[in-house]
């Protein structure tokens, strides 16, 4: 019974962990599109386009490219 209550405290930490671990890495890919979309700013016309197209990519988006 001791053992039981012990794995479901872990099992708890773990995916507190996870869940944490998913918002920060998210926020950090918000952070690093926000700096893109200034740098995109410095660049001429015909590359700004797909520069803001590409900083405007969805985290979600960017996580399932990256698992392909």
């Amino acid at each position: 019974m001791k053992a039981k209550k012990t794995l479901l405290k872990l099992s708890a930490i773990v995916l507190a962990a996870t869940i944490l671990l998913a918002c920060t890495n998210e926020e950090l890919y918000e952070t690093t599109q926000g700096n893109q979309k200034l740098n995109c700013q410095k660049l001429p016309d015909d590359q700004y386009e797909q520069c803001i197209k590409d900083a405007n990519q969805s985290f979600e988006d960017y996580e399932r490219e990256r698992k392909e």
